[in-house]
């Protein structure tokens, strides 16, 4: 574990557990409503930045000016459902484009408790529509509860009559919104960040109507069939490692081509802590993966 990552997760022990419980997140969002942080200047710099709206939701596509491949990646953000993007985000959608050189489109997709699952994907398949009319390779990624709408993406464009995605890349993915899997609260401890009642409860908000257990709010339930490449990338001091191990082992029975990467001791998204070693490995195999599809320019 290098220093940049002991000193990125020594400040977050330091703080209470956003995620903590029902009550703690219902307070957090009364006293700050779900905001969108900006795209960062050094992104307006290097990429041209276009924003549109798609469905009545905000989408922000940003190519880079010098250096770009063709290639689109749709990067879904985290923030258990209920929070937008933040800086960190942007940080590693940053030197994501940096080495691949890759367009990158970001849908701001709504929010729970206002919004859920089932709002989310008529929007995410037109963003989806969009991005492979022209026959360029795309490539699907997100981080926590962005992983899992990514995977869920996948599972909803399996049958529609459009081209699949190139490839999965899920960053700390949140595969069971139901977080029944008792192998989790051995975790507990160890994640800096997240704890079993609060995901518990936003899981709950975002499947509304439906099931926790969809396959479209909880991708680990789904027949993982007939699904693309999929990269996982894991910390072992996180709280949703217990359903990647199940997963893993779900995926590789189904035959779904899946590669794990899990970091001993990485925190929840560990890889948007974009100054370290451990998040540049991480970048550096995505930009391999896709450098079979998109060679440089």
């Amino acid at each position: 574990m290098s220093v940049g990552m002991r000193l990125v997760e020594f400040r977050l022990r330091r703080q209470p557990k956003a995620l903590r419980s029902p009550e703690a997140i219902q307070e957090a969002l009364a006293k700050t409503p779900p905001r969108e942080a900006p795209v960062p200047r050094s992104l307006h710099k290097r990429c041209e930045v276009k924003e549109s709206v798609v469905d009545g939701f905000p989408v922000t596509t940003l190519t880079p000016r010098r250096g770009g491949t063709g290639c689109r990646l749709i990067y879904l953000h985290g923030g258990a459902y209920v929070n937008g993007i933040v800086a960190a985000h942007w940080w590693l959608i940053a030197a994501i484009i940096k080495k691949t050189g890759a367009t990158v489109i970001v849908p701001s997709y709504g929010l729970a408790p206002r919004y859920t699952a089932a709002d989310a994907y008529p929007f995410l398949e037109r963003v989806y529509a969009d991005a492979v009319a022209d026959g360029a390779p795309v490539y699907l990624a997100g981080d926590s509860a962005g992983g899992a709408l990514a995977l869920g993406l996948a599972i909803h464009l399996r049958d529609k009559p459009l081209p699949p995605p190139a490839a999965l890349f899920l960053f700390s993915p949140w595969l069971d919104a139901s977080m029944s899997n008792p192998d989790a609260k051995a975790l507990v401890k160890k994640d800096a960040m997240l704890d079993i009642p609060g995901l518990a409860w936003c899981g709950r908000k975002w499947a509304g109507d439906e099931n926790v257990h969809d396959p479209l709010v909880s991708p680990i339930f789904d027949t993982l069939k007939d699904l693309p490449p999929t990269f996982i990338y894991q910390g072992g001091h996180d709280v949703l490692l217990a359903d990647v191990e199940k997963f893993a082992a779900k995926a590789k029975a189904a035959g779904l081509p899946l590669t794990v990467r899990i970091e001993p001791k990485g925190f929840h998204v560990y890889m948007g802590a974009v100054f370290t070693p451990e998040s540049r490995k991480v970048v550096r195999e995505v930009a391999s993966v896709m450098a079979r599809k998109c060679p440089p320019a």
